[in-house]
This record gives structure tokens, sequence and C-alpha cells, in this order.
């Protein structure tokens, strides 16, 4: 599952370095994933929900994991797909992830499909993610709602992680 994020950028290099096979997939439903879409280094299946008020109906936290499971399920009802990958990390609220597994598996039990659903780097810290990035991966990376190929706000809620998780780092 492609955001075009720290996260899942990482898990394009993981995939690379053991040699795994991998499709990415995208869910765009609103501006902001619509920029994520830009950055994406390769070929990806990407789902439109073309109700630009999504976000505004449906406020619930769980209301963007419902979608991208939901899209995770379509994209591997058409495949042939062993594993299901999503990014995490180490200081993200990992109480979700249990649940999110469960529903996955038993969509997938009710389509006789054997795959599960993982985040392989949910233990790394985002910095060390980022850190195994390379050069050209860094600057795909969408850290700003507005997308890559503009100045970042600064103010906006993948502004403020990216800074609070990668850039003070690097500048220490």
């Amino acid at each position: 599952m492609y955001s075009g994020g720290v996260e899942s950028t990482a898990l394009i290099q993981y995939a690379i370095s053991q040699e795994v096979d991998y499709t990415l997939a995208h869910l765009t439903h609103n501006i902001k994933s619509q920029n994520e879409m830009t950055a994406c280094l390769g070929d990806v299946h990407e789902v439109v929900i073309s109700k630009p008020t999504f976000d505004q109906q449906f406020t619930n936290p769980h209301a963007d994991i419902a979608l991208w499971l939901s899209t995770a399920m379509q994209i591997v009802g058409r495949g042939n797909f062993d594993e299901v990958w999503f990014g995490a990390h180490s200081r993200d609220n990992h109480d979700k992830i249990p649940m999110m597994q469960s529903t996955f598996r038993h969509m997938m039990k009710i389509l006789k499909i054997q795959c599960t659903l993982n985040a392989p780097l949910m233990y790394m810290d985002k910095i060390d993610q980022y850190r195994s990035l390379t050069y050209d991966q860094k600057r795909s990376i969408v850290s700003c709602n507005k997308g890559i190929n503009t100045d970042p706000c600064g103010h906006c809620d993948k502004c403020e992680e990216f800074n609070q998780h990668v850039v003070r780092y690097i500048t220490n």
C-alpha cells in the first residue's frame, strides 16, 4: 500500500533489498492523495474514489484504514499475492494493527485467498527508514499535503510528522 511517505517508500527499498517482487497500490480519495501519486516511482494500481468530500463526511480516525484496507482486498482479489505490506514506524500507534490483520484475514478466508497483511518495518524508527533510502527515493517522498514539487508549508499534519521524526534528526 503506497502513500508516497517515508514508510511506504522504505518498504519499496526493503522489497528491493530482499529481492521481493512487488506491486504498488494507492488509494486516491482527496487532493492530498492525488499529490501523493505524483511521487510514485514505478507502476502503481490506483483505486480512485470520486467523492471529493470523503474526508469531510467521514471524520472517524479509522475511515482511512477502512478505505485502504478495502483497496488492498480488491487488488488481492484480482491478482496472485502472498502478502500486503503497509508502512508503519516504531512510534506509530500499533494497537490497531492486530484489528486490521484480523479483518483482512477474515476477508481473505471469505474469498478463499491465502494472503496476509504485514508491516515489516513497523519496529524501525522513521529516521532509520529514511536513512535506508536512496537519494532519488528521498526526493520522491511526499512530506507535505501540497505535494512534492512545492515548498513544504511547514504546518500541515504531514509536515509536522516529517519534521518531528526526520528533519530534527538530520539537522542535529
